[in-house]
């Protein structure tokens, strides 16, 4: 069974890098979407759970990537007697899934909207809300999936 490092020593080793990597797309992903939704009209325009969806799994997500992060981090992994490492896998490898069908359901809200012309409305309308925020966030929500799914394989060779 593998060693996870702690303190300086995780920061720098693949695990904690691969960690970094994903809080930054998670960031990126949530602020685009998350302004598309703030921003956009305060009606139940058609996909809008699509949108409540993806915002809740990168949430979910974030917060998983901060507390195995401290876990690593602090060395509490160290301390209290479990399997880190397969455990980890097991939570890393589900949070690619959720954020692959959660990108996926983005991306066919994008399609719709695009097909809809709705985007289009938006662009003649001229307002803050963009189908480009979308598409950010399904593109940096599927990075994130690829992201935790090899985070997931590191912890399992570990």
């Amino acid at each position: 069974m593998g060693e996870v490092g702690k303190g300086l020593a995780y920061v720098k080793s693949l695990g904690g890098l691969l960690k970094m990597v994903e809080l930054v797309f998670l960031a990126i992903a949530a602020g685009a979407v998350g302004y598309f939704y703030k921003e956009g009209s305060d009606g139940d325009y058609e996909k809008k759970d699509r949108i409540k969806f993806f915002l809740a799994a990168v949430g979910i997500a974030a917060v998983v990537v901060i507390v195995f992060f401290m876990i690593f981090l602090t060395g509490i992994h160290k301390k209290v007697k479990i399997v880190w490492t397969k455990t980890a896998t097991g939570v890393f490898f589900l949070m690619g899934i959720l954020l692959l069908v959660a990108s996926a359901m983005l991306a066919e809200a994008y399609k719709s909207y695009k097909d809809d012309n709705f985007c289009d409305l938006l662009d003649l309308g001229g307002t803050k809300s963009q189908c480009k925020q979308l598409l950010i966030g399904v593109v940096c929500g599927l990075i994130s999936a690829v992201v935790f799914v090899v985070d997931a394989v590191v912890h399992f060779k570990m």
